[in-house]
C-alpha cells in the first residue's frame, strides 16, 4: 500500500519504524505530561523504517487512475443503494462531481 501511495501520488513515501496508529498519541501526551521536555527531544525518537519512492512511469500512473476512476463510477451507478445504506450526508453526491 505504501508503494501504490508512493506511485499514484509521485511523492516519496517514509514507514516509521513503529506503526502503531496510537503511538503518535501516546507521544503527544507523554509531552503534555512533560515525559519529554521539547517536541525536539520527541523528534529524536521517530525513525524510518523504509522509503518509498514511486516507479511507475506518468502511462502506468495514468492507466491506474483511469481504471480507479471507472470501478468508482461503476459503484456510484448504484448510487440509489449508495444512499439508502450510507448515513445522510456522507457525500456521496459531491464524490460523484469528484469524477
Amino acid at each position: 500500500m505504501m508503494q501504490f501511495q508512493a506511485d499514484i501520488l509521485e511523492i516519496r513515501v517514509v514507514r516509521p519504524k513503529v506503526t502503531e496508529t496510537t503511538a503518535g498519541a501516546a507521544m503527544l501526551a507523554g509531552l503534555a505530561v512533560n515525559y519529554w521536555n521539547t517536541l525536539d527531544e520527541l523528534k529524536k525518537k521517530w525513525m524510518a523504517d523504509r522509503e518509498f519512492t514511486p516507479v511507475i512511469d506518468e502511462r502506468e500512473r495514468g492507466g491506474v487512475i483511469w481504471h480507479g476512476r471507472r470501478q468508482l463510477k461503476g459503484s456510484l451507478a448504484c448510487k440509489g443503494y449508495w444512499e439508502a445504506i450510507l448515513p445522510e450526508g456522507y457525500g456521496i453526491h459531491r464524490l460523484g462531481q469528484v469524477i
